[in-house]
């Protein structure tokens, strides 16, 4: 997930699962700054059609909800 106002503007509104929502965003999304690069390269490397280009897999996300309760991560706080 690449953290836009699509998704920012909903937490704006202040809604009730707030809270749950940073949660999530905060153990699953990129900021632009950090996507960027990475979709660039991968973009203007690639020489096939239709590919899939991933910043993280499932395993990956899996694994960071695993570890959620350790995770001090905060990437949304700055956007609100």
């Amino acid at each position: 997930m690449v953290l836009t106002d699509l998704l920012l503007e909903p937490l704006r509104k202040n809604p009730p699962n707030k809270k749950q929502m940073i949660r999530i965003y905060n153990l699953l999304a990129n900021d632009i700054d950090t996507v960027t690069p990475f979709l660039v390269r991968k973009m203007t490397e690639n020489k096939k059609e239709r590919c899939k280009n991933r910043l993280a897999d499932v395993r990956q996300s899996n694994d960071e909800f695993l570890m959620a309760p350790f995770s001090k991560r905060d990437v949304v706080s700055k956007y609100l």
